[in-house]
Parts: C-alpha cells; structure tokens; sequence
C-alpha cells in the first residue's frame, strides 16, 4: 500500500491523492467505490462551483453530487500532479486504480496515526450527513446528495448529539 510515509512532509503527491480522496467522502459523501470508480473527467471544477458526476453508483444510480471550495482545491492539487488516468481518478503508485480495500486501509491507517479509533470511509459518509443536517440541510436535498431513493435510508446516518437535542426541546 502506498499512501503517506513517516518520511512524507504533505506536499507529495500521494499526500494530495489522499487529501482528496478524504475530503470527497467526508465533504461531499462520496461512497468508497463511488471514489476508486472516478474518472478526471467525471469532474466539473471552477472557481465558484464544481461538481462530481457519480456513474453507476449503488443501485446503478447515476447523480451529481456538489463540491464545496475545499473539496475543489484539495481536488485541483491532486489534478496538478498528473497521475490521474484515463481510466481512474486515483492510483498507485504503478498507476494502476486503487481498489475499495485499499482505501479501506488508508483510511484506517491514517485514523490510526492520528488517534482515532473505528474510523473507515462509511464513517466520513456519516459524518458528511450529520454536518450536513447540522449545517440546515433538509433531509430531502441530503437524500438526494447521498444518492439514496428513500429518506429512511438518509435517516439512519444522522447522529444527533446532546447538544442538538437541547437545543430542539429550548425552541419547543
């Protein structure tokens, strides 16, 4: 597996390929196999907008899923290196697509170094949605970013903390 070294200062370009691959599933709610199935050109970068096309996601969906500024600048990074293929959006280092399990292992091994425990992708979806919510998203704009057809689904990824259930009862 390649993916960042203790030798690694973050400016290299598996350090970007990471960043990205992070901020698409923890920003914008990317699936894991939504990731490794992207292509260069399934994205849609400028200065004030982007956006991600999803084909084939779960269910065979296909959807457009928004890009917010950080996302875009961790992507447009990544894009600078070059080593993107036509084929995938994010390689190894012998330029071949990475795989699920293999971001599956990145993922966990980067929890690992920073501390944190049962953190995987499906975990930087949830978090996505729980933002998302805590952010003023209504559940059916969420659902539809999500690429979910109902909104139970949507509703069993939302964490509502003590915090966020004081604050509903204050208002009641």
């Amino acid at each position: 597996m390649d993916y960042i070294t203790d030798n690694d200062k973050g400016e290299d370009w598996i350090s970007l390929r990471n960043t990205a691959m992070l901020n698409l599933m923890a920003r914008a709610g990317l699936r894991v196999g939504e990731v490794t199935a992207l292509r260069a050109d399934d994205l849609e970068i400028n200065q004030r907008s982007g956006w991600v096309m999803i084909r084939g996601g779960k269910g065979n969906k296909t959807r457009r899923v928004p890009l917010n500024v950080e996302v875009r600048g961790a992507l447009t990074a990544y894009l600078k290196t070059g080593r993107s293929s036509l084929d995938a959006l994010f390689t190894s280092k012998t330029g071949q697509p990475l795989s699920n399990r293999d971001v599956q292992r990145l993922v966990a091994d980067l929890a690992r170094r920073a501390g944190v425990q049962n953190v995987s992708p499906h975990t930087l979806r949830h978090t996505f949605a729980t933002r998302a919510v805590e952010k003023g998203v209504d559940l059916s704009t969420l659902s539809a970013m999500l690429g979910h057809s109902r909104l139970e689904t949507t509703g069993r990824y939302l964490h509502p903390t003590a915090e966020r259930m004081q604050e509903a009862v204050e208002g009641i």
